[in-house]
C-alpha cells in the first residue's frame, strides 16, 4: 500500500517538538541533504541512474546516497527481526524553497504479516514509528463513512496501523468501475485523507504542463488528488524498477514536497 505522506510528516513534526521540548536541536538540512529550489528535472531526469551524469543531473540512487548509516544501524537494532525493504527521503517546500526535510525505512517482519515505518533526521536521530498490518474487517464506523464517501466501490485492502501513542489509523484502498481511492481514517471514522487516482485531463494545467516539460515521454507517469482538511494537492507517480520519485502539488502547480524512494 503506497505510503500516506501526511502521516509520514505528522510523524516528523511530533518528534522534532520532542527533541526541543528536551532541549535538543536538530538541523534538519544538514548532514549532506540536497536543497533543491530550482526545476525538478535535476531529481528526475536521469531516474535509472546511479551517478551523476556529465550534463550534472542528480538520479534517485545520488539523491540516496547520503542516507544516513545510523538510520539503518537504529532500525536493524531497533526492530529485531525486520527486513528493511525500501527506504525514501522526503523534503518539504514552502514559497518554493526547500524546508524540512526526513528519511525513513519501510519493513516486514519475518512474519510477513507485521509491517514497520520509521522515520528518521537527516542524522539519523529516531523520530518516530507506527506498525501496520492487513485487516479483514474495519471498525463499524470506518466501514459507515467508507460507505458514504464511496457507495459504488468495494474494499480492495485495508491495514491497520498504530504509532507510539497507541493512535490507531485505517489506511483503506477502494476500487470502483470509475476509478481507485484510498481513505485515512482514525477508529472513530475521521477522515484525515482521502485521494484518488485522476486522468490527466483531471489535474490542473499548472501541474500538467510543469511536470511533462521536465519529463521524457518514456517515463511512467501517474496523478492522483489527495485531499486533506478540505485543501487539495496533486500527487505526481514515476516509477522505473525499483525506484521512483513522488512530486506533490498545490493546484495552482507550486511544489509542495518531493519523495525519493528506493527499494532496499
Amino acid at each position: 500500500m503506497h505510503y500516506q505522506y501526511t502521516q509520514r510528516l505528522s510523524m516528523l513534526a511530533a518528534g522534532l517538538a520532542l527533541l526541543s521540548a528536551c532541549g535538543g536541536t536538530e538541523d534538519v538540512n544538514s548532514q549532506g541533504s540536497i536543497k533543491l529550489s530550482g526545476p525538478v528535472s535535476t531529481a528526475l531526469a536521469a531516474l535509472d541512474q546511479s551517478d551523476i551524469p556529465s550534463d550534472g543531473i542528480v538520479g534517485i540512487s545520488t539523491i540516496l546516497a547520503v542516507f544516513p548509516a545510523a538510520a539503518l544501524e537504529d532500525f536493524t537494532n531497533r526492530f529485531p527481526g525486520v527486513v528493511a525493504e525500501e527506504q525514501y527521503r522526503i523534503l518539504e517546500y514552502q514559497g518554493g524553497v526547500a524546508g524540512n526535510e526526513v528519511f525513513g525505512i519501510e519493513g516486514e517482519h519475518a512474519d510477513g504479516v507485521a509491517e514497520i515505518d520509521a522515520v528518521y533526521s537527516t542524522a539519523g536521530v529516531f523520530i518516530s514509528s507506527r506498525t501496520g498490518s492487513p485487516v479483514a474487517q474495519v471498525p463499524a464506523a470506518v466501514s459507515d463513512v467508507l460507505s458514504s464517501l464511496h457507495p459504488d466501490a468495494v474494499i480492495d485492502e485495508s491495514e491497520e496501523w498504530r504509532d507510539g501513542n497507541d493512535t490507531l489509523i485505517y489506511e483503506v484502498e477502494l476500487e470502483s468501475a470509475r476509478s481507485e481511492y484510498e481513505v485515512t481514517l482514525d477508529a472513530g471514522g475521521t477522515v484525515l485523507e482521502t485521494s484518488e487516482v485522476v486522468s490527466e485531463s483531471m489535474v490542473p494545467a499548472a501541474v500538467v504542463s510543469g511536470i511533462l516539460q521536465e519529463l521524457p515521454s518514456t517515463k511512467s507517469i501517474s496523478y492522483t488528488r489527495v485531499t486533506v482538511n478540505g485543501s487539495v494537492t496533486y500527487r505526481v507517480e514515476v516509477e522505473t524498477g525499483d525506484e521512483g520519485v513522488d512530486i506533490e502539488y498545490s493546484e495552482r502547480g507550486d511544489i509542495v514536497s518531493m519523495t525519493w524512494v528506493q527499494d532496499l
